[in-house]
Parts: C-alpha cells; sequence; structure tokens
C-alpha cells in the first residue's frame, strides 16, 4: 500500500489539493490578467495593470509609522492622516522601531523575512503528515507561503498585521495546548496594537477560562497606559490626544476612504448602496445601525458556541470570518488570518459533506479578484474592484456553511439522545 492511500491522508489531500489548485490557478490568472495583458500588452496605467496597492505608497503602513512616531508624539492631531488610529503600544512599537530608520528598508526585509519564516513553518507543520512525502510537504508549504494575496498585500503594504498574525498564531497555539496564563502574553499584546483580536475571548469565554480574560485585561491596561505615559508630553496629555484622534479616524470611516481594499461587509454594503444611487458617506443612521449590529453579532456567536457548536475548528474558523467582517473596515491583509481555521480545517479528521466547498471558499478567499476596476467619484483613494464584492461574500458563505453544519450536528446528537433516553418511543 503506498503512503498516501490511508483514509486520513487521502482527505487531507483532497481539501489541499482543491486549495492549491484554487490558489495557483488565482495568482496565475491575476498575473497574467493584470500585469503581462493590461500593463505590459495594453500599457494601462494603475489601477488597471495591478491587483495590489498604489503603487507610489508601497510599504508606508510601516514607514509612515516610523516616521510619525519618531518624535515619540504619534497623537499629534496633524499626524492622523498618515498614522491613522491605531492603539497606544503599536505607536510605542513604532517608536523603538524608529532608531532603525536609517537602515529601515533592510529593517522591514528582516521583518518579512521573519514574518515568511513563521508562516512556512506554520504550513509546514500544519501540512507535515507520516503519509505525506517530504515533497508533497514542501510544495504545499511554499504555495500557501508565497502565492496567497493577503501574503503578498500585507507586504506590499507594510502594515502592522504582520505582527498580529505572528502573536495571534503564538496565542492559539499555547491555547489549544492548555497554557492558560502564558496564552495570555500574545493575546495581550494583539490587542494592544489592534483591538479587533479582541474577538479571540469568545473562545476564552465558552470554555470558561476566566483567569486567562483577567489576565489578558490586566496585560492589556498596563500595556496602554504604560505606553501613553512614555510618549511626548506626558500621560494626561496624550490621553487627550488619543481621544482627538479616535475622533478624526472615526471622520476617515464617514467619509468612506478606509473602504478601498477592504474585505468588511461595511465595505460591500458601502460599494452596493453606490451602484444603487445611494450614499452612505456620513450617513449617521446607517453607522448607528451597523454599530448596534456589531455590538450584538459576538453575543449571538458566543450563544452558538455554548449551546450549538463543540468543535475546534468550526469555533476559530467562525470567530476569525466575524472578525473580518464586524469591523467599518478590514484591510484585505486581515485574509491573513483565514489561515488560522485552514490549518485546523486541513488537519481534522472526522469527514463531512461541506469538506471541498469549505476547501474551495477557503481557496477563493486568499486568491486575488480584480476581476474589473471601479472608481467612486469624491472618495480619496477612490479605487475599487471585484475584491471589495466578492471577498465579503465569499466570507458570508462560509459564515452559512458553518453554521449550518453546526445546527445539523447539534440536532443529530440532540436525536440520538433523545432515543437512549427514551429507547422505546
Amino acid at each position: 500500500m503506498e503512503l498516501s492511500n490511508t483514509p486520513d491522508c487521502k482527505r487531507q489531500n483532497h481539501r489541499l489539493a482543491i486549495m492549491q489548485l484554487v490558489i495557483l490557478l488565482g495568482f496565475t490568472i491575476a498575473v497574467l490578467f493584470r500585469f503581462y495583458y493590461r500593463g505590459i500588452l495594453q500599457k494601462a496605467p494603475y489601477p488597471y495593470n495591478s491587483f495590489l496597492f498604489f503603487p507610489a505608497d508601497a510599504f508606508n503602513d510601516f514607514f509612515n509609522i516610523l516616521w510619525g512616531c519618531w518624535d515619540g508624539d504619534p497623537y499629534n492631531i496633524s499626524k492622523i492622516q498618515r498614522l491613522g488610529g491605531y492603539f497606544p503600544l503599536a505607536y510605542w512599537i513604532g517608536y523603538v522601531f524608529s532608531y532603525a530608520i536609517d537602515c529601515r528598508w533592510q529593517f522591514y526585509g528582516c521583518i518579512v523575512g521573519i514574518f515568511l519564516a513563521v508562516l512556512f513553518y506554520c504550513n509546514l507543520k500544519a501540512f507535515r503528515s507520516p503519509q505525506r512525502s517530504w515533497i508533497d510537504t514542501l510544495t504545499h508549504a511554499c504555495v500557501f507561503t508565497l502565492l496567497p494575496y493577503p501574503v503578498l498585500f500585507v507586504i506590499d503594504r507594510g502594515n502592522f498585521d504582520i505582527l498580529m498574525f505572528i502573536f495571534t498564531a503564538a496565542f492559539l497555539s499555547l491555547y489549544r495546548r492548555g497554557y492558560s496564563l502564558t496564552c495570555a502574553i500574545p493575546f495581550a499584546i494583539t490587542i494592544a496594537i489592534k483591538a479587533y483580536t479582541g474577538i479571540f475571548i469568545l473562545l476564552l469565554l465558552a470554555e470558561k477560562r476566566y483567569r486567562t480574560i483577567v489576565f489578558t485585561a490586566l496585560l492589556v491596561a498596563l500595556m496602554t497606559l504604560g505606553s501613553l505615559a512614555t510618549f511626548h508630553g506626558g500621560f494626561q496629555a496624550n490621553v487627550d490626544q488619543y481621544i482627538a484622534s479616535s475622533k478624526a479616524g472615526v471622520a476617515l470611516i464617514g467619509d468612506g476612504r478606509v473602504y478601498c481594499f477592504s474585505s468588511s461587509l461595511c465595505s460591500l454594503l458601502f460599494v452596493c448602496g453606490h451602484f444603487f444611487g445611494i450614499s452612505l458617506n456620513n450617513c449617521p443612521e446607517f453607522f448607528r445601525f451597523y454599530t448596534l449590529f456589531t455590538i450584538c453579532v459576538p453575543f449571538l456567536l458566543l450563544a452558538h458556541f455554548i449551546w450549538v457548536e463543540k468543535t475546534e475548528w468550526r469555533r476559530v474558523a467562525l470567530t476569525v470570518l466575524v472578525m473580518i467582517l464586524l469591523p467599518y473596515s478590514s484591510g484585505d491583509y486581515r485574509l491573513l488570518f483565514l489561515f488560522f481555521p485552514i490549518w485546523l480545517f486541513i488537519q481534522k479528521k472526522e469527514v463531512s459533506r461541506y469538506d471541498s466547498w469549505y476547501a474551495l471558499l477557503f481557496g477563493l478567499a486568499i486568491i486575488p479578484k480584480p476581476w474589473f476596476i471601479f472608481l467612486i467619484p469624491g472618495i480619496l483613494n477612490n479605487v475599487f474592484s471585484t475584491n471589495s464584492i466578492l471577498n465579503p461574500i465569499i466570507l458570508m458563505l462560509l459564515v452559512g456553511l458553518l453554521l449550518a453544519e453546526g445546527w445539523r450536528e447539534r440536532c443529530k446528537t440532540q436525536a440520538q439522545e433523545n432515543k437512549q433516553a427514551f429507547p422505546l418511543s
């Protein structure tokens, strides 16, 4: 019998084959169509010759933070356009990194190298199997490390989601191995950089890991307050400037400029509203409704985890999908976090009727899909593509499949329990 003919390995190979085929085809089509056909043959200008961000702004999510933090005054209101509204620890890290500003290209290259090494190692570990040859494992790991769209996009932007991904990987690894307090350290770091990873607290609540939650909260408070205290002007001045910068950041959301290259549900509604002649720019009624919606969804998801969903990989998948979909804007680099449920999905032993659909949708979610480009007048950074429409739809389809399978298994389990309790009925 060949090594790859065991049932578990055949199922894993089937899932991997579907995703790898989608990634290879998606990357090849995007490069041939955008870069070669439109860019080289037709000599079309940006954005028609690329699926990445504005070339003149390459890597500037990283470099702007270095330039904005070197003086220890990141919350100066005049810097909001360049820096955005990150949490204090992000700017403290930017301040530390700014000491390498004279060799910033080499320094950024080192960070990218570390990120790719971590991603490659995690891919290798997820795809490794005693029944699979090393050649096959290396091939899968290389494809999943070098070709997915969110990997290329996060490197092109230089966004701090590179750091978020590394620390979240550490958190989930420690969390799954039962290190209740140790896992709180990388978890707290991610929340103190950008708050959106706080959604993973649902996993802790569902398993009643209250000590981890309390320890995480204390660490986040310590990192946040400590960072504010070290900035220029002192603690109180930076708190005031932080509040002012946050309000200015809300204005950027209201005028629509953050929806470019975004995979959130809000960006989908914004783009669809444009096509139907409905402007959501600075629409307070819409943002009030959407804010209420984003508050309610995590509570509903927690209830689903407590009473319905008990399978780990589906819990992680739903948490990551909600984390990407719910914010007003989720840059396409945030699709990186889909690697976590993908790895668990590949490794799972149980068979599902939805496995092929999961593999197809996961593959589609991490390939570039800039098949059509359209501009929305009156918005800064107004380049939109089919990515902005298809990514949220694909993610919502995944949510629907995961919820459907969870409820189906719950009903099946309930029926079996009833049959055992009332065998003669």
